[in-house]
């Protein structure tokens, strides 16, 4: 989940107006306790009944959150500029190197 914290956090600033990201940012912040304590209560209710593969499944769980969000979030419209930008920058990427090739190689 490390991995979408950080895609998700510049996602979730990039689209929020600028007045706002502030206040969203520590709201965001703020998970990572909240995330802590939501973990403290599932050990407290689960693990008496299941033991420690009930954790694990229990821990599984917000993977499948990940999938549904890659599948249903749409990109943000920054990434796409930039994308449509970029094409530009392979034709003249393509074109330096086709004109100084041999610096390319050696």
């Amino acid at each position: 989940m490390g991995g979408e914290w950080g895609l998700g956090a510049s996602l979730t600033m990039e689209t929020l107006p600028t007045q706002a990201r502030g206040l969203f940012s520590g709201i965001l912040q703020q998970g990572y306790a909240f995330g802590y304590l939501l973990a403290a209560v599932v050990y407290w209710i689960v693990f008496p009944l299941f033991g420690w593969r009930g954790l694990f499944v229990a821990g599984a769980l917000p993977a499948f959150l990940v999938l549904y969000i890659r599948a249903r979030v749409p990109e943000s419209p920054v990434w796409l500029r930039q994308q449509h930008a970029m094409g530009d920058f392979w034709r003249q990427a393509l074109f330096v190197l086709k004109r100084h090739w041999r610096f390319f190689f050696t």
